[in-house]
């Protein structure tokens, strides 16, 4: 039986369809990269406090990425050929000579030219993600152009890095997706039954996110959120013994003195969620 065709569905970054398969990492990276296994494990889970009430739910499911093939085989359909060709192949290309020394188990300083770029592909990179499973996606399709059309991240987000030496697992292309919202989703009641909110990349359920993986040594910490909230970018840094890559300082980023391992860089990973919480998430290495 010949297989029926998805319907074709809207570019992440233009009105294009999303006619490309966009890797969750680039082909470039799997030199530099330990070798995965047969199979990519995957699993998501969702949930919110029911306004008014201290009723929960919470669902588990697998993600898109649960499927034969490691990480840095897997694709996903988001993007158009034209944006994938173009401005995104260039990012890559620009970013590319900048994280190949960390690749490589080194930590150079960041001058501050390069900042912009490392944080707009760590940008790319999370919205990319976000993709992989649209039940926790936080980003609309404004910020996504925004970082097409200006190169830049957008005003609401935050990009820290920090030095990465644990035992590799952070390496095989895990990572930490979070969405987050305040005070909690909006569900309507009818007939007895909580309608959830349906989550698309046009409409995402949640307005904050937060996304963690890394590279070589090199550890990435996005945050973002369209609702106000306090965060001293450079106060959150130095408590968690990051760097704040942007919004950038002007200043050469030197290497932290603090040195992640698996355990602290998945604790790290959960920053931003709320603090009852960060003990109850899985740690990463558990769906790698």
């Amino acid at each position: 039986m010949k297989k029926k065709r998805e319907p074709p569905t809207q570019c992440a970054f233009c009105p294009n369809n999303a006619n490309s398969r966009e890797r969750v990492f680039p082909k470039w990276l799997k030199p530099y990269v330990p070798a995965g296994g047969g199979n990519n494990a995957h699993t998501g889970s969702w949930g919110g406090r029911i306004a008014e009430t201290t009723a929960e739910f919470e669902c588990v499911g697998r993600g898109k990425l649960h499927r034969p093939g490691s990480s840095f085989s897997q694709r996903l359909r988001c993007v158009c050929k034209r944006c994938n060709n173009e401005w995104m192949g260039n990012l890559q290309e620009l970013a590319k000579p900048i994280l190949i020394p960390f690749l490589k188990g080194q930590w150079p300083e960041i001058p501050p030219e390069c900042h912009a770029t490392l944080a707009a592909w760590a940008t790319m990179a999370t919205m990319v993600i976000e993709f992989a499973h649209l039940e926790t996606m936080a980003s609309t399709p404004v910020c996504r152009a925004a970082l097409k059309r200006t190169g830049l991240p957008p005003s609401d987000w935050f990009v820290f890095v920090g030095r990465y030496f644990g035992d590799g697992v952070w390496n095989r292309g895990a990572f930490n997706h979070f969405g987050i919202t305040s005070p909690g989703l909006k569900l309507v009641e009818r007939n007895g039954l909580l309608l959830i909110p349906p989550a698309t990349a046009l409409a995402p359920r949640y307005d904050s996110q937060s996304t963690a993986f890394a590279l070589g040594t090199l550890f990435f910490l996005t945050f973002s959120s369209r609702v106000p909230f306090e965060l001293d970018p450079l106060d959150f840094a130095d408590r968690t013994g990051m760097r704040c890559l942007w919004p950038s300082q002007g200043q050469a980023i030197l290497a932290p003195e603090r040195i992640l391992d698996d355990v602290s860089a998945d604790l790290l990973s959960r920053s931003f969620l709320p603090p009852d919480r960060q003990p109850l998430v899985r740690p990463v290495w558990v769906t790698v």
